[in-house]
């Protein structure tokens, strides 16, 4: 696990940031939402004060060698049809995801890519890293599957204000309550010291408040941190009478999409404000 850092320059208190995790893209799966995802990529790409950050799987990174997921219905079937059948399929996912996000997102938006379970095991068996290959072409960190991020607010004649970010991408089996994947996820969050945690992995998207109670300064006041499960580009249920692993495995339909955190920079009388939507 590694602490990456960025200042990021503001002008007056109050000003107010949008926070975009994005995870579990599976890129290059034939049920990858890809319109809903690139989408997304042009609402907030370009947008001023927007922070972007990639949680993994951003590549479905499925291999016929992987006999408990493999089916050829499930692959992209551009990657099957078109000019030539094509065999370099994690190559051929790496290019067209980052030819997207090179499209439609400016570099400086874009905090780092982190590692998913999909990218890790191509690096455990083939020695070929997915999320490094794409952070290396974005110029941007490869964060790793566990990561923190300090983000320095800073404005002229000031100090910085340090907002902490926590990712990882996920753990456990999937479940097929929103009670499970939440529980799990803010228990593990409890132990972590920081502003806003970022999870994916279970492909459910929601925001979690938690609230501490602090009497530094001499007074009682309430610290909120966000648990944040980043969603999913990524159909449940597929299209035709083959059916998807996860469809299979009797996981339930999920909204498609990311959320998104509105960071409000302190002021004279308070400190960061985070609301989060999905």
């Amino acid at each position: 696990m590694r602490v990456y850092s960025r200042t990021v320059p503001y002008t007056k208190p109050g000003e107010k940031f949008t926070l975009v995790p994005v995870s579990d893209i599976h890129y290059g799966a034939a049920a990858c939402e890809k319109t809903r995802f690139i989408s997304t990529l042009k609402r907030y790409g370009k947008k001023p004060n927007t922070l972007m950050i990639f949680n993994g799987d951003m590549l479905d990174c499925i291999v016929a060698k992987d006999h408990k997921r493999f089916r050829p219905e499930a692959i992209d079937p551009e990657m099957l049809m078109g000019e030539a059948v094509r065999s370099n399929w994690i190559d051929v996912e790496t290019r067209w995801f980052c030819e997207q996000v090179e499209k439609y997102v400016n570099p400086d938006i874009l905090l780092g890519v982190g590692r998913g379970n999909h990218e890790d095991t191509i690096l455990k068996y083939y020695g070929s890293d997915p999320a490094d290959n794409i952070a290396l072409r974005m110029n941007t960190p490869c964060l790793g599957y566990t990561w923190f991020y300090h983000l320095n607010f800073k404005r002229p004649g000031t100090g910085y204000q340090k907002l902490v970010l926590y990712g990882n991408h996920g753990f456990g089996g999937g479940t097929r309550t929103e009670g499970g994947s939440m529980t799990r996820y803010c228990r593990h969050a409890e132990r972590i010291h920081a502003d806003i945690c970022l999870y994916g992995h279970d492909h459910d998207c929601w925001i979690k408040p938690i609230v501490e109670v602090d009497s530094s300064g001499g007074r009682v006041r309430e610290v909120q941190k966000l648990v944040v499960d980043c969603g999913t580009f990524l159909k449940t249920f597929s299209d035709n009478d083959v059916p998807t692993y996860s469809e299979q495995a009797g996981y339930p339909p999920r909204n498609l999409g990311c959320p998104v955190i509105e960071i409000t920079t302190p002021t004279n009388t308070d400190g960061f404000r985070l609301k989060g939507t999905v």
